[in-house]
């Protein structure tokens, strides 16, 4: 599991999609240092709510005992009514749960949130 530094009340600044797989989420801590939260070789991304003056709660890598099919269809919008959807879902769940992906989870105390399944996530200045 990912060591992430406590991103607590943290001022979501941006996203930049470096590349198809490849997401950094600027954020800026309560003690002003800006980092970037690196999300790497992504599967799935969701936000939303983006709104001016977006304040974290928390950033966290969910526990694989955490995740089921519902959770997934909850933060990535899938209908298991679609078999497409009850093929991907049940293919995620399991990469999950063989910690082959992460599942990391935006917080928002005040506007945005985000969900995020990947291979990588670590952190660096900005």
């Amino acid at each position: 599991m990912a060591d992430l530094p406590s991103f607590h009340d943290a001022n979501l600044l941006g996203i930049e999609i470096k590349s198809d797989d490849q997401i950094w989420v600027l954020l800026r801590t309560v003690d002003q240092r800006s980092m970037y939260l690196c999300l790497e070789e992504v599967e799935r991304f969701a936000g939303s709510n983006f709104l001016e003056g977006n304040i974290v709660l928390d950033v966290e890598v969910q526990p694989a005992e955490s995740i089921n099919e519902q959770r997934i269809c909850d933060l990535f919008d899938f209908d298991l009514s679609f078999d497409r959807d009850k093929v991907s879902v049940d293919r995620l769940v399991s990469r999950l749960r063989s910690s082959d992906l992460k599942l990391i989870l935006i917080d928002p105390t005040y506007g945005f949130g985000a969900a995020c399944i990947c291979k990588h996530v670590s952190t660096r200045d900005a």
